[in-house]
């Protein structure tokens, strides 16, 4: 309704007013509210935990306040978050196995990576969310690489790679970083975050069952083939 009030109205906000846009959180200020919600608790963490957490919930801060809440209470006597907490927390069966995915990520057995990608999803897994954390892993590895050629031997300890990746990782997290990246050529990352991006459209917006969608791109990025570009 364009009435006099409301044309008054956009004049002064035009004249007066000032447009501000909320950005999404980045993962190091994601991380850093739940470190603080701990400190404010006088509860102390293994930075292994906090791995743990991220890696099994994701970085949506909303997820990861939820999981939150219910390892402050698991902490009460205790004082400390650790691994194990975690896992009973978040469901020691999602962990274990989620991992077990994701440490499996460009393995020459692409049957054994399917195997344990299904039997998570048949546990209750949502799909969508496997994918989501499997191309947070492929972007992590691309980081690895890539800072293991900027920065040549200083950057192969863990502790060195934790550091250079963030003030959250841990040294054990980072080693398996390494590890990993080291087992993977740049090209086989690039094909596999391509192939996961086209799985992240297709998942939104096909009636093809998501558990297919995410096996063909996982299967095409270990066979080299680049789904996104026939997509496009």
């Amino acid at each position: 309704m364009d009435t006099a009030r409301l044309k008054r109205l956009k004049k002064l906000a035009q004249a007066r007013g000032v447009a501000f846009r909320f950005e999404c959180l980045s993962e190091d200020e994601t991380l850093e509210r739940v470190r603080g919600r701990l400190r404010r608790e006088g509860i102390d963490f293994e930075p292994e935990a906090l791995d743990l957490l991220v890696e099994s919930v994701g970085t949506r801060l909303i997820d990861l306040t939820n999981e939150l809440e219910k390892i402050v209470l698991g902490a009460a006597s205790t004082r400390v978050v650790d691994r194990e907490l975690v896992s009973d927390v978040v469901g020691r069966y999602r962990t274990e196995n989620l991992f077990s995915v994701l440490d499996r990520l460009g393995s020459p057995n692409i049957d054994a990576l399917i195997e344990r990608m299904n039997r998570l999803i048949d546990g209750g897994e949502e799909p969508i969310f496997v994918m989501a954390m499997l191309i947070r892993r492929v972007i992590l590895l691309l980081e690895v690489k890539s800072l293991l050629i900027e920065h040549g031997p200083a950057a192969r300890s863990p502790q060195a790679m934790a550091r250079l990746l963030s003030g959250f990782t841990s040294a054990y997290y980072a080693g398996t970083l390494i590890e990993q990246a080291q087992r993977l050529d740049l090209d086989v990352l690039h094909d596999y975050l391509a192939n996961l991006r086209w799985a992240d459209a297709k998942l939104k917006g096909s009636s093809i069952p998501p558990r297919s969608i995410l096996e063909t791109a996982l299967i095409a990025s270990h066979m080299r083939k680049k789904l996104a570009i026939a997509a496009n």
